[in-house]
């Protein structure tokens, strides 16, 4: 079942740090992955609630050479129409 209910999360992003102040300056926006191997498709993605995670997610995409310093956005994020697999009703 989704809903249409407001239903806020803290996501956090972790990426190279000036990806990350472009997109903060607007600059430039974030842009989606589109790689064979994502997880759920292409689309920009966040660890929800989970800054820590990110940072590591960061820390090792600099450490194979992809990134060249690791740095954390954080959003406030409104699922909008959402599948809610987690409200039994």
């Amino acid at each position: 079942m989704s809903s249409n209910y407001p239903a806020y999360v803290l996501g956090y992003h972790g990426c190279d740090k000036a990806v990350g102040m472009a997109a903060l300056n607007g600059a430039s926006p974030l842009l989606p992955s589109e790689k064979a191997y994502d997880w759920l498709g292409s689309g920009i993605y966040f660890w929800e609630n989970d800054p820590e995670r990110a940072l590591e997610w960061a820390t090792q995409k600099a450490e194979s050479g992809a990134y060249k310093e690791p740095f954390v956005l954080g959003a406030i994020i409104d699922l909008g129409n959402c599948l809610d697999l987690i409200t039994r009703k």
